[in-house]
C-alpha cells in the first residue's frame, strides 16, 4: 500500500472564447486559483494549448474520505454570488470537476439529492476524474 495520502480537488471551471477573467472575478468576488489565455500551454506536462480563455477556482484537501464534503465546501464558498454565477452562464461555459488521486484507498464518491439539487439549480454539470493509484 502506498504511503501517500489521498488527494482530492474540486474545481469550478469557467471558460469562454472571449476574455473573461476580470468579469468573473468581479461578479463572484473570488480570486481564481488560476486563469489562462486562449493559446497558452495548458500545463507544463502536456503540449496542448488552451482552446479558450479560462478561470479556475479550486479547493483541495489531502486525506479526504468523502468527496461530497469537499464539493459542498466549494458550493458554500460561491453561495454568496449564486445569482451572479447564474447570470454569467449566459456568456460563459461552466463546469465542476472532482479529481481524486486515490493513493491508499478509494474515498466515498457519491452525491446526496441535496447536493445534486444545488448543482442543478446552479446549472453546473459535474464530472469525476478518478485515479486509483494503490495496489
Amino acid at each position: 500500500m502506498s504511503t501517500e495520502i489521498n488527494e482530492v480537488k474540486v474545481k469550478l471551471y469557467i471558460t469562454s472564447p472571449e476574455y473573461c477573467h476580470s468579469a468573473v472575478t468581479k461578479a463572484l468576488e473570488i480570486e481564481p486559483t488560476r486563469s489562462w489565455e486562449k493559446g497558452e500551454q495548458v500545463a507544463t506536462y502536456v503540449k496542448r494549448k488552451a482552446e479558450s480563455h479560462g478561470w479556475l477556482f479550486q479547493i483541495q484537501e489531502d486525506g479526504v474520505e468523502d468527496t461530497e464534503t469537499l464539493l459542498c465546501k466549494m458550493l458554500d464558498t460561491i453561495a454568496p454570488a449564486e445569482e451572479n454565477l447564474i447570470e454569467l452562464q449566459s456568456r460563459y461555459d461552466m463546469s465542476v470537476e472532482v479529481v481524486i488521486f486515490a493513493n491508499q484507498y478509494m474515498p466515498h464518491v457519491g452525491l446526496s439529492p441535496t447536493t445534486m439539487t444545488r448543482l442543478g439549480q446552479l446549472g453546473l454539470p459535474i464530472s469525476f476524474d478518478i485515479y486509483a493509484l494503490y495496489d
